[in-house]
């Protein structure tokens, strides 16, 4: 089954993510730091930077090889602030 988990390198998604490769799921897992998308990929997921805090979006689209995401507008975007 393919799983998506948003927040990944968090204290639940680190703790997930091996279980979830282990029993065979293909696990995409999205971070707002890019800076830890390498702990993402040894914990067994295919990694993808998100959006980040604060409402900003750090990329134009998240990008994996299993394609591209939308990027969605920031809340501060939506609100028009």
């Amino acid at each position: 089954m393919r799983v998506f988990v948003a927040g990944a390198a968090g204290a639940i998604g680190q703790q997930l993510l091996p279980q979830l490769t282990a029993q065979g799921h293909q696990v995409t897992a999205t971070t707002g730091s890019p800076g830890r998308l390498g702990l993402l990929r040894g914990l067994g997921a295919e990694a993808a930077a998100a959006g980040g805090r604060r409402g900003r979006t750090r990329s134009p689209g998240a990008t994996t090889s299993a394609g591209s995401w939308p990027a969605w507008p920031s809340r501060s975007a939506r609100l028009g602030s």
